[in-house]
């Protein structure tokens, strides 16, 4: 899955859970941990990604969140489309994902430009 949207995953968790400080993703498909710190401050995130030594920060407007990764220099939009549901625009790559927040914390995740699924649990 694409570097930068773990960090989006991780940003839906926050959103959904209230959860925020240090926080880990782990992927099912490829059996990886990955580490973030989240930071949310009023309609503003941000997102420090330790493998990656980088930031990611987002804007939200009503139901609509645009992202700037710093490590990739591309923006990204997500726009809820229901309680627990959201779709995602990466400018970058020109890619579509649809995700699907689980009550268990889990996030279920369409990518559009490789046509997989997968599932990340955010703890």
């Amino acid at each position: 899955m694409k570097n930068l949207l773990l960090p989006l995953i991780i940003a839906l968790g926050l959103v959904t859970f209230a959860q925020a400080g240090d926080v880990t993703v782990y992927d099912y498909q490829s059996g990886q941990f990955y580490d973030y710190d989240v930071q949310q401050y009023g309609n503003s995130i941000s997102i420090y990604d330790y493998q990656r030594g980088t930031f990611t920060d987002g804007t939200t407007t009503g139901d609509s969140t645009t992202y700037y990764d710093y490590g990739t220099g591309s923006f990204y939009e997500m726009d809820r489309t229901g309680p627990n549901s959201y779709t995602g625009y990466d400018y970058g790559t020109g890619t579509l994902q649809d995700y699907n927040v689980n009550p268990d914390g889990s996030v279920d995740v369409f990518d559009y430009g490789t046509g997989s699924f997968s599932t990340y649990d955010v703890e």
